[in-house]
């Protein structure tokens, strides 16, 4: 019977497994934890903690954003409920409008996203909005970026946008389509300059989008790659305090551009210029 109990002990030992009943007590009453087991059953409630830890940490495409500080991160995982919790950290929390629609299937990594119902009549109930924040008012750089798939060719509709949009010159800074052409715009010494990618992206089509201006350059990206690119200098400006920030349209209850039709994801406001490699590596880390 014990040459039986080692064989099993050793099968189980290179298996990866601790025996920790003596073969003496396989015919008695189990003797109490020795200092051994207390240690072996310590060992394992750490590893499990490190597994719950290594669970908790982000990964993927999330982890690459976060690993470049953005001041404002949407991801969108929300299924029901009206926030639209902010990832970055910094709470930036935005508000779903009523006529979002939550938990549909994400663009990146198989999460959720939210569906935007592209309705002509503006007003919140159709966007996400927040507040003026000076958190999102940088003056000397921004990078905006997001996953989008559209559902309808529009003429004029805002992704990521912030500030005034009733009046020019316009919104602050803003990622928009014309038509299915992605453009970005920037003020700067209150004067608005705006650079456009020069493609049109495709219904039902999942892109890609991210602009950044670092002082001197604006540039627009599609799927990773620079598509163009226009000198400006000069720092941010034309904040106001009524209108903050909106996604899948204006930062305004009355947006002049449209209401987006189609699904946005994760979207990342950072508050410098994300370079051409960092872009690049977004994108990458979608697959």
């Amino acid at each position: 019977m014990a040459s039986r109990w080692s064989a099993l002990a050793v099968v189980l030992a290179a298996a990866g497994c601790s025996l920790l009943t003596s073969l003496d007590d396989l015919g008695g009453d189990a003797a109490a934890p020795d200092a051994a087991d207390a240690s072996s059953a310590a060992d394992a409630a750490d590893a499990a903690d490190a597994a719950d830890a290594a669970d908790a940490a982000p990964s993927g495409y999330e982890a690459v954003v976060l690993a470049d500080a953005p001041v404002a991160y949407y991801r969108f995982e929300e299924t029901s409920g009206t926030v639209a919790h902010d990832s970055s950290g910094h709470g930036l929390d935005a508000t779903y409008g009523s006529d979002v629609v939550l938990g549909v299937s994400g663009l990146v990594g198989g999460g959720r996203a939210a569906l935007f119902d592209g309705s002509p009549d503006g007003g919140f109930d159709h966007f996400v909005h927040l507040a003026p924040t000076q958190a999102l008012e940088p003056s000397a750089a921004i990078t905006m970026e997001c996953w989008v798939r559209m559902s309808s060719v529009q003429p004029d509709v805002s992704l990521v946008s912030y500030g005034n949009d009733l009046s020019d010159p316009d919104e602050p800074w803003v990622l928009y389509l014309i038509s299915a052409n992605p453009e970005a715009y920037v003020v700067t010494n209150d004067a608005g300059t705006s650079v456009a990618a020069g493609v049109n992206i495709a219904i039902d089509e999942v892109h890609y989008l991210a602009a950044t201006y670092d002082g001197a350059m604006l540039r627009i990206y599609l799927d990773g790659a620079q598509s163009n690119a226009i000198a400006v200098t000069g720092p941010i400006d034309a904040y106001d305090t009524i209108n903050g920030l909106g996604i899948g349209s204006g930062g305004s209850g009355t947006p002049k551009r449209a209401i987006f039709s189609g699904v946005i994801d994760e979207v990342a406001i950072y508050d410098e210029a994300l370079s051409q490699q960092r872009i690049a590596t977004h994108f990458a880390a979608s697959f």
